[in-house]
């Protein structure tokens, strides 16, 4: 073996090995991540296959009025707006007078003097003229929580509506990066299908082959982690937009499917 291609394939080898090396760190901590997930002492082994769909996701639009019409959070502010403009409502009414109607009748009589009626109604009033407490700052300090809760809900709109733009858009990305490794993927399957026979007939060299079986690996790697990509960001659209029952729908219709 020449020199040259042998620290070609020395150099090769290290590069290999430090790859390596950073992926099964990668593993490790992602496998120690799942198992505290799930309360695991020890690594817990997934067995869903990655999916696709080759098909493109539903429009933005369907996704943001989704979000704005399903995602809890978005339910919960609405409520407790409508108990803040409530409160307001009450503390306006603190100000306004009381007035209530009354009636009263003596079922023993024998205890009545001639003067005491044995039955008497009407109508009262009560309205408080002084307090210690100003009832005017209840309203104003009602008025300020309704606000906040109104900019509270523009603000969380604004963020599942950033969020919703960007896992659609991760989404499709992937989606697109895994349908052009399609043809990669062949291309680098039939480089190997060649170098193999030119090797066995002598007129190409066992690094040849090398390079053509990482060239395939490499685009089935980068096919993976396509779908990979493309799992997560439609797991995190359909959570932003409050339709997380839907992922497995989605799996269900899956084009593909890769095993890990």
């Amino acid at each position: 073996i020449a020199r040259t291609e042998r620290l070609h394939a020395q150099v090769a080898r290290d590069e290999a090995q430090r790859e390596l090396l950073e992926a099964s760190t990668q593993v490790n901590i992602a496998e120690r991540a799942v198992a505290g997930l799930f309360g695991h002492p020890t690594p817990v082994t997934p067995d869903s296959p990655l999916f696709m769909l080759t098909s493109p996701l539903p429009p933005l639009a369907q996704f943001v009025a989704a979000a704005e019409e399903d995602h809890p959070a978005l339910a919960l502010l609405h409520a407790k707006h409508e108990q803040a403009k409530a409160g307001v409502a009450a503390a306006r009414g603190k100000l306004k007078p009381e007035i209530y109607l009354f009636g009263v009748k003596e079922l023993d009589r024998g205890d009545l003097t001639l003067l005491e009626p044995d039955w008497a109604a009407g109508v009262g009033m009560k309205l408080v003229l002084f307090d210690r407490n100003d009832r005017t700052h209840r309203i104003t300090s009602a008025r300020l929580q309704a606000r906040q809760i109104e900019l509270l809900t523009t603000d969380l709109r604004n963020n599942l509506r950033v969020l919703v733009e960007q896992a659609h858009r991760e989404a499709e990305l992937a989606r697109q990066q895994f349908a052009s490794l399609e043809s990669t993927l062949e291309l680098t399957r039939e480089n190997l299908r060649v170098r193999n026979l030119a090797f066995q007939e002598g007129q190409s060299t066992s690094l040849d082959v090398v390079d053509a079986r990482l060239a395939l690996q490499r685009a089935q790697t980068a096919r993976a982690l396509a779908a990979a990509r493309y799992d997560i960001a439609l797991a995190r659209l359909l959570e932003a937009s409050g339709q997380p029952d839907r992922y497995h729908d989605y799996a269900a219709r899956a084009s593909h499917r890769l095993s890990p």
